[in-house]
């Protein structure tokens, strides 16, 4: 019997499962990839978040089977080799690489955060990323009396820093963030974190302008495709991935956004 390891296991699918059930095991997972294993557990190919999103962007179904929207033709090694896979993801632009035995068996896979350690996965990116800090965060009544909801702590870190290291993981370091309701307290914040490996710009509303409302002070800083987020998601999504399928696409705007069963109790 063959042995895996337990988490290269967990991103194993069959090619007859659904797109479905293929977002459940990446959300499940937590991966960025699932390896498509047929007989004898032979790779027959990979099947991305992004591949997902083209699928579903072309009109197909949550029940078609991962077959006929997985790559086909995934790049492989058959060594545990950080130079040929870096060479690899340089040429064709992805940041993961099966490693396979001598039957075609996924036995590893190599990830580029394993290769690069601590450094920015992706090359700097000059896409401007806007935050909307400026509302009141009514919802959080009465700690946002207190605490402007872009300063709740998370673990150790505000929601507003991890949003922006989430970006600065794929590459975008340019921030816009519009602030209003207790605004001293966000410049002061961001003024005390002069170590953060960003640039940050305040844009500061004169009154509330509700959601999205202070873009119209930004025209000038947007002059190219640009990210816009609340203060207050978390997502694991691949932006540098978003934008190219953005771009292929040819979209006036694309929305990020997560699938989620929910049972209605009212019949």
């Amino acid at each position: 019997m063959r042995k895996f390891k337990d988490s290269l296991r967990k991103i194993f699918i069959c090619p007859t499962q659904t797109i479905l059930q293929a977002i459940q095991m990446l959300n499940d997972t937590a991966s960025q990839i699932l390896l498509v294993v047929g007989e004898e557990d032979r790779l027959t190919g990979t099947l991305t978040d992004g591949d997902i999103r083209k699928a579903i962007s072309d009109g197909k179904a949550l029940d078609t089977p991962i077959c006929l929207v997985c790559n086909m033709s995934p790049k492989t090694l058959f060594n545990r080799s950080y130079e040929e896979a870096l060479s690899l993801m340089n040429q064709y632009g992805f940041s993961r690489v099966p490693i396979l035995d001598e039957n075609g068996v996924p036995i590893d896979i190599i990830c580029m955060e394993d290769i690069l350690p601590g450094q920015l996965v992706h090359q700097k990116r000059l896409n401007k990323v806007v935050i909307m800090a400026g509302g009141r965060g009514s919802r959080l009544d009465p700690i946002t009396r207190i605490i402007p909801k872009p300063l709740l702590p998370i673990g150790d870190k505000p929601i507003l820093e991890l949003i922006m290291e989430s970006f600065v993981k794929c590459g975008f370091s340019d921030f816009l963030i519009s602030v209003n309701y207790r605004k001293d307290f966000i410049k002061t914040w961001l003024a005390e974190r002069s170590d953060l490996p960003f640039s940050v710009t305040c844009v500061e509303e004169g009154t509330f302008l509700g959601t999205a409302g202070s873009l119209a002070l930004m025209k000038e800083f947007l002059k190219e495709t640009f990210f816009v987020s609340n203060c207050d998601i978390l997502v694991d999504v691949n932006y540098t991935s978003a934008l190219e399928f953005h771009r292929e696409n040819g979209y006036a705007f694309t929305v990020v956004g997560a699938l989620k069963k929910v049972n209605v109790p009212y019949g």
